[in-house]
């Protein structure tokens, strides 16, 4: 997991070169008028999903993880207080990984959290469990889903 600022994801291109798009998009897109949605960005290799919805209570949210996807979870009205904890400390699967949607949840608690707002954005690889969501206010929110 990183947690960093717009203008700072192009310091992270050696793990992954997509990460340079991602962070042009991020700047030169007015996030407040996209519509909600899914946004290809760079076909099924880089792409943008914008929601509004109710946040939730942390013990509503559940840890998930993804294979294929790494995430940027920017939120962009509000302030997402998103659980953490590496999947190898996860070992109590309660959904299976569905393929489809790249996506399993875990029963464990987090052990860390972070919040997001303004400019600051989370990057959370296949081997972070995150649970985002958690907030006493509606969120807008932008996830940008990189091919690992």
């Amino acid at each position: 997991m990183i947690l960093t600022t717009f203008s700072e994801l192009n310091d992270y291109t050696k793990i992954n070169p997509l990460f340079a798009i991602a962070s042009d998009w991020l700047q030169s897109t007015d996030l407040t008028t996209l519509k909600v949605g899914e946004h290809e960005i760079k076909g099924r290799d880089l792409f943008a999903i914008k929601a509004t919805m109710m946040g939730r209570k942390p013990d509503q949210a559940k840890l998930e993880a993804h294979k294929k996807y790494i995430d940027i979870q920017v939120c962009i009205k509000g302030t997402d207080n998103i659980a953490w904890r590496p999947t190898a400390e996860c070992p109590n699967i309660s959904d299976a990984y569905q393929a489809d949607n790249d996506i399993m949840f875990f029963s464990d608690e987090a052990s860390h959290s972070i919040r997001i707002h303004d400019d600051k954005i989370a990057l959370f690889f296949p081997n972070d469990a995150h649970a985002p969501l958690i907030a006493d206010e509606e969120l807008t929110k932008i996830v940008i889903k990189v091919l690992a």
